[in-house]
């Protein structure tokens, strides 16, 4: 019988065979990269270019389902890339050593490449931050810290179930938030900054200008300028999804409906968006 593991440590990732582009006007091939595999989390466009972690051994490339483990993708020969967006050519290449078990992704701003991701060591989460530049791929910085529970209010346990290994990073302003905390995008320096999701649940963080918006208990958001915070309830009959679920955009924030396939009891199950007050 085969399990699909959907939540808890070591759960297999979606995988992809090359990248391509096309034409947006007429959808004509652009150009196509084959020359291993792609981590379809691990891909990001910055600055012109699009930068992947590609894995070239053996045992990986043999994977036929499109779900491999974290930890065989990247056990060896893997690589961090850089293509031209335009043309698709190689910029350069790097052989890259990362101790992720769970998820990683890939984001970048300034000039900063981030790839980020979670991993145990003993009966310890952790989340290890690795800086690279981005016109180089030279090593900049890197930054482990320990993982929290759902509530931020302690450090994880082996084995949550509830998000507690999946946190996706904002970059926002030159500053990474990586839930509870906040670090110097040039630097890897920890910042004045703690988020408490004030609630259970999981679900991951978004960002605009002037917050952070994500799940504590309801769907909340979190001011950036401030040294701590538990979050402001956006509403508390409702919950978003157990992802990237808030999406703040042209000064509304919107919440899809996302929850109406959990069995928490929340009455309201719908879609909700809000503008603000002075619009009114």
């Amino acid at each position: 019988m085969t399990v699909n593991i959907l939540e808890g440590d070591f759960r297999p990732v979606i995988i992809s065979k090359y990248l391509f582009c096309l034409d947006r006007h007429d959808g004509g091939l652009c150009w196509r990269y084959q020359d291993g595999i792609l981590m379809n989390d691990a891909v990001t466009i910055a600055e012109g270019r699009i930068y992947f972690v590609e894995s070239r051994n053996k045992k990986a490339r043999a994977n036929k389902n499109g779900r491999l483990g974290i930890k065989q993708f990247l056990e060896e020969e893997t690589y961090l890339i850089a293509l031209d967006i335009e043309a698709g050519h190689k910029l350069w290449e790097r052989p890259v050593t990362l101790p992720f078990q769970h998820i990683m992704y890939l984001n970048g701003d300034d000039g900063v490449l981030l790839a980020s991701g979670s991993y145990n060591d003993g009966n310890k989460v952790y989340y290890g931050l690795f800086a690279f530049d981005m016109a180089t791929g030279a090593d900049l910085w890197q930054t482990p810290f320990r993982a929290m529970d759902v509530r931020c209010m302690d450090f994880a346990e082996v084995g949550g179930s509830h998000g507690e290994q999946w946190q996706h990073p904002v970059i926002n302003q030159g500053t990474i938030f990586a839930r509870p905390y906040a670090f110097d995008l040039r630097s890897g320096t920890r910042k004045d900054y703690i988020l408490y999701r004030g609630g259970h649940g999981c679900g991951g963080l978004t960002g605009s200008a002037h917050y952070l918006y994500g799940r504590g208990s309801n769907p909340r958001m979190y001011p950036i300028d401030t040294a701590e915070t538990e979050g402001i309830p956006l509403t508390v009959v409702s919950r978003p999804g157990c992802w990237l679920n808030i999406i703040p955009a042209g000064g509304i924030i919107m919440i899809p409906e996302s929850s109406s396939g959990c069995t928490c009891a929340y009455p309201m199950q719908t879609s909700i968006a809000f503008i603000p007050k002075a619009l009114l």
